[in-house]
């Protein structure tokens, strides 16, 4: 009978480390459920605090994460070791801060827990803060946490929390270094520049210019900051930059910011980068071309009606601060092929102010006058013609103007009559009927515009004075000239008598 009372209380005197058959210890069972009284009379009967049996947490460990305080503070009390890793290599201030424990935090802290103490993948406790807490961030670093420390893949706390602006104010207002780079050579400044975060973040990006940001650093695509805002059109950012941006840096393609500017066609940062840099009106990106060449592209690329009159401030602009008027884009395009088209005469007459070349051609051998011919627009082509436009452009046929309005059955428009006027000629095409040539001969001598040298500006009668050309010529109907209708019976100018009128049948005269 002795023998079983023995046996007995050896049995309710049962190790209290012992790992049952799913590897926990009956104090980390206790933890779990959350018995404190159970907990405690353990440790009286010798619970190892810091053993986690074949589990990956201690009981410290599960005590936080269950958010189990009193436990948490009686294990602590009974020897806990506070800077004990877990099977992940976390000790018990990692997961205090992940889950936001701010009395634990900080009396793990107040204790000596150190706050730089990393897990298998180099995150310190700063690394995994909640951010429901940045006030948090002031309490590591005021008892010694290394605001800048790398993880396994080179990232500081501060490249953690680029989408949490408040976090990166305390980081920030704590010394973190927006500039140190991660192992894919990125800062965090880096980071922000991007189309997504500047958007949403301007904020973040201002504290970090604020804390000696490089602005002279880039993205993947060779962006600088300066090169972002004027691509996205933020003012505030580009203003706050410019100045201590490095107006020469390229992007990937080449583009200086006075290329990335011709895209968005904003008057107030071009005049920026104007007086700072006129010299980079002259710079070629890698295709080739000039900024005012990529506006012409832009010109080109969008419906100009919604952007010509911000495309004609930005053109202005930049032929005031001297780029050539004559720079093509990629399609051999400039902006006189886009003002002809357009029918922005303004513009044109300002273009050839500037010496711009009116036969200039681009890849398809289009001149601004075929653009202007093509819309039948006759205020341009009267200034085009009187401002020295080739009429007799030919194409790679060896077609003139008037050859190719021919073909298209065009022999007596109003548009025909001013080319002829002018002095197109046809080449590969048969004539205009003869009375409509020698009308506009009698035309170009009553303006006193024949034998004149070629070359000079002839002020000649403009094309909307043509509109009806062919009811003051003899035209050729069914094989015969008739004279204008109403004037059968006027006399001959030289002798006075009546014309003669062809028998019925007769010969043509």
């Amino acid at each position: 009978m002795k023998n079983f009372f023995n046996a007995m209380a050896g049995f309710f005197k049962a190790d209290p480390n012992k790992v049952d058959e799913n590897g926990f210890t009956r104090l980390q069972r206790a933890v779990m459920r959350g018995d404190l009284a159970k907990v405690v009379s353990l440790i009286k009967s010798g619970a190892d605090v810091n053993f986690r049996g074949a589990m990956i947490y201690p009981p410290l460990h599960l005590a936080l994460d269950k958010d189990r305080h009193g436990i948490a503070l009686a294990l602590v009390q009974a020897g806990a070791d506070i800077d004990l890793k877990d099977a992940l290599g976390r000790t018990p201030l990692h997961h205090a801060a992940v889950q936001s424990q701010d009395n634990f935090v900080q009396m793990l802290l107040k204790l000596g827990a150190n706050p730089n103490l990393k897990d298998e993948d180099g995150k310190t406790p700063l690394h995994m803060l909640g951010t429901a807490r940045p006030t948090l961030i002031d309490l590591f670093a005021s008892h010694g946490a290394d605001l800048n420390i790398r993880d396994d893949d080179g990232k500081t706390p501060l490249h953690h929390f680029l989408d949490k602006p408040q976090m990166v104010e305390r980081l920030l207002r704590n010394k973190a270094d927006p500039n140190v780079r991660d192992d894919a050579g990125k800062s965090p400044f880096m980071y922000m520049i991007d189309d997504e975060r500047l958007q949403k973040y301007p904020q973040v990006v201002q504290q970090m210019l604020g804390a000696a940001a490089d602005v002279c650093a880039v993205n993947d695509k060779g962006e600088n900051l300066l090169h972002l805002a004027a691509r996205l059109d933020k003012h505030d950012t580009f203003a706050s930059v410019i100045d201590r941006a490095d107006l020469t840096q390229k992007d990937n393609n080449g583009n200086n910011v006075l290329h990335v500017l011709a895209r968005t066609q904003s008057v107030f940062m071009l005049a920026r980068v104007l007086d700072r840099a006129p010299e980079l009106l002259q710079e070629k990106n890698h295709a080739g071309i000039t900024p005012l060449a990529e506006l012409c592209e832009c010109v080109h690329s969008r419906h100009w009606v919604t952007q010509a009159n911000s495309l004609e401030s930005a053109a202005r602009i930049m032929l005031i601060r001297g780029a050539d008027p004559d720079a093509q884009d990629r399609a051999g395009r400039t902006l006189m092929h886009f003002a002809a088209a357009a029918g922005r005469a303004e513009l044109l007459e300002y273009l050839l102010d500037r010496k711009a070349n009116p036969d200039i051609r681009d890849g398809k051998g289009q001149a601004p006058l075929h653009l202007a011919i093509e819309k039948k627009n006759m205020d341009v082509l009267d200034l085009l013609l009187d401002r020295g436009a080739n009429p007799d452009l030919t194409d790679e046929r060896g077609w003139t103007v008037l050859d190719r309005l021919a073909e298209k059955g065009d022999r007596d428009s109003p548009v025909v009559q001013r080319l002829i006027v002018a002095g197109g000629q046809y080449q590969k095409q048969l004539p205009l009927n003869p009375e409509l040539m020698r009308s506009a001969a009698k035309q170009k001598e009553d303006a006193g515009t024949l034998d004149k040298p070629r070359g000079k500006v002839l002020r000649l009668p403009a094309a909307r004075d043509f509109g009806k050309a062919q009811q003051d010529t003899r035209t050729q109907q069914g094989g015969a000239l008739k004279p204008p209708a109403g004037n059968e019976n006027t006399p001959d100018s030289d002798t006075g008598a009546k014309p003669k009128t062809p028998k019925q049948g007769g010969p043509n005269p």
